[in-house]
């Protein structure tokens, strides 16, 4: 799955602290969002466009083809994100939202005691490879349950029913082992009851679609305290009477690929 993330806004804090991943409320949504998109990309009467930055490509309806969007990219035929980036409203839409997040330990120490390990090719004076196993990072580990919604918003009946068939099917169907590759689980899924609410002279009919999902965080702490080799130097004299032979001297230095 092509996850770009294309609003997600990165920090140091992670890198710092080893943490190497944690699909946590900011990449639980743009998951969300950019498998929605990915989705929509291939309708045709409910086409996703998006413009040059990223964002869903709304332009404004004044002199636009009635058609615009169907057979071409010149203006998205959905709304796709958690938030609106303009002061107007576009339907039909999709706002993914994240309304609640608990800890879940997976054991008593986090794993405290896993090891990551790396192989390394060692290559000896008479120019035999070995491949040797040796400790990289200690772990740490733990998950995520997380509930998210989509609400579906659209200007008429249909187009809500359409749209909520959609996404609910595409989620917990196709998409559901993209989701699982790109570190989101879907436990559960429901829909709540559709609703009507009054739009200047029209109606907004939406539903919410809650997701029930299970993600990881992971620390890899380096392990850099590390023997890979040991030297020995042994020298040869009386000690009682403090005399040394000066030129009898042993070194040895053993490695791993001498071990090997």
């Amino acid at each position: 799955m092509s996850c770009t993330y294309p609003h997600r806004v990165t920090t140091d804090i992670f890198n710092i602290n080893n943490i190497v991943q944690t699909v946590g409320v900011v990449a639980g949504k743009n998951i969300l969002i950019d498998t929605l998109r990915d989705v929509f990309r291939e309708d045709r009467e409910f086409h996703y466009v998006d413009d040059i930055f990223g964002f869903p490509k709304v332009r404004s309806n004044l002199d636009l083809d009635a058609e615009a969007g169907i057979n071409d990219n010149e203006n998205t035929r959905i709304f796709i994100g958690s938030t609106y980036r303009y002061d107007i409203k576009f339907h039909p839409s999709l706002s993914i939202k994240n309304t609640s997040t608990q800890y879940v330990p997976i054991s008593f120490n986090q794993n405290i005691l896993g090891v990551i390990n790396r192989k390394e090719v060692l290559m000896d004076g008479y120019g035999n490879n070995t491949i040797i196993t040796t400790p990289a990072y200690n772990t740490l580990v733990g998950a995520w349950d997380q509930n998210f919604e989509i609400k579906v918003t659209a200007e008429s009946e249909i187009d809500r029913e359409e749209i909520t068939d959609i996404v609910q099917t595409m989620l917990i169907g196709p998409k559901r082992l993209e989701l699982q590759d790109a570190g989101l689980f879907i436990k559960n899924l429901r829909t709540s009851g559709e609703n009507e609410e009054p739009y200047g002279n029209n109606y907004l009919y939406s539903t919410t679609i809650t997701i029930e999902t299970r993600s990881e965080w992971k620390v890899a702490v380096p392990i850099s305290n590390l023997v890979e080799r040991i030297g020995l130097c042994v020298t040869f004299g009386d000690i009682e009477n403090d005399r040394f032979a000066d030129s009898l001297e042993i070194n040895q230095l053993i490695t791993q690929v001498d071990e090997l």
